[in-house]
């Protein structure tokens, strides 16, 4: 089979619905274009690179044969816990200059490529790739054969459209935060932000404890308590806060 045959051109159509589902899903990658796009539009295309720097060899392993290796134990131990760690600390400067981001300082100091660099080193995405990602290559879906099948140039092609369902995606969300700026008070900016690193830092939270409990915890469960709690903290600093900070 030929990467030019319709059987592939169906399997990419599915790879766009597939992937489409799954970069909408509020994660690392999201609030960190959120954040950086406050100061820079094309912030989430510059993340999105770092994100193909992680998702690029990692595919490719996939096609190599050496996908079993990322459902190990250990190694989705070593990736929650120090993805995790990398999180939390990132997480943690967001919030501590929710008020001040254009300072530059601390997480915001770091190009974007790198944010989308590490905001990929999680379980999460690992786990997806050594799952759908990994049926996609080998098994294609439904009748329709997987990307081996038809060769390292569909590979190629495969790798890059799910890519660009993420480069579209963040790209766009960090557009929109940018051109929506201006009706950004102090306030809904320290919320924004706040909510935005604690979200990362709770998510660094979430993947740590993810692969030290993988078999006692609820992962939807706990998604959506994690993103429900960074708001509710968030709110509740800012509401500290909005006596030294001008409403306008």
């Amino acid at each position: 089979m030929t990467p030019w045959s319709p059987e592939f051109a169906a399997l990419l159509g599915t790879t766009l619905v597939i992937s489409l589902s799954g970069v909408l899903m509020p994660g690392p990658v999201f609030a960190s274009a959120v954040a950086r796009g406050y100061e820079n539009p094309w912030a989430g295309t510059w993340i999105a690179l770092g994100h193909a720097v992680v998702e690029f060899p990692l595919i490719y392993l996939i096609y190599l044969g050496f996908g079993y290796v990322f459902k190990g134990e250990i190694v989705s131990l070593i990736i929650g816990v120090v993805g995790g760690a990398l999180l939390i600390v990132m997480g943690v400067e967001m919030v501590r200059i929710r008020s001040k981001p254009m300072s530059r300082e601390g997480y915001l100091n770091s190009h974007p490529i790198l944010i989308g660099i590490i905001t990929s080193i999680n379980p999460y995405f690992v786990v997806w790739w050594a799952t759908v990602g990994m049926l996609l290559v080998y098994e294609g879906y439904g009748t329709l054969p997987g990307v081996v099948e038809f060769g390292l140039a569909a590979l190629l092609i495969f790798m890059f459209t799910h890519w660009l369902v993420d480069l579209v995606w963040v790209t766009f969300v960090s557009h929109t935060v940018y051109r929506s700026r201006r009706f950004i008070t102090p306030r809904a900016q320290a919320f924004l932000f706040g909510t935005c690193g604690l979200m990362i830092a709770f998510f660094g939270m979430g993947f740590a404890l993810f692969a030290l409990l993988a078999d006692r915890v609820d992962g939807t469960m706990m998604t959506g308590t994690l993103i429900g709690t960074a708001v509710a903290v968030s709110a509740a600093l800012i509401y500290r806060d909005s006596r030294s900070m001008p409403a306008v």
